[in-house]
C-alpha cells in the first residue's frame, strides 16, 4: 500500500519475551512500538472501523 511506503516501525521486546502477535498481526502488540508506520496502521484501524 502506498499509505505505508518508505514507514518505519520500531519494537521493544525483552529476550526471551519476543510477542508472537507480531508475526500473526498487524496491529496486536504495537502498544510496544513507535514510528510513522505505526501511525499509519493506527489510522488504517481507525479507518475501518467506521
Amino acid at each position: 500500500m502506498i499509505l505505508w511506503k518508505a514507514k518505519s516501525l520500531i519494537c521493544q521486546y525483552y529476550s526471551g519475551e519476543f510477542d508472537s502477535r507480531w508475526i500473526d498481526s498487524i496491529s496486536d502488540g504495537l502498544e510496544y512500538c513507535r514510528g510513522d508506520l505505526k501511525d499509519a496502521i493506527g489510522e488504517l484501524i481507525i479507518f475501518s472501523a467506521q
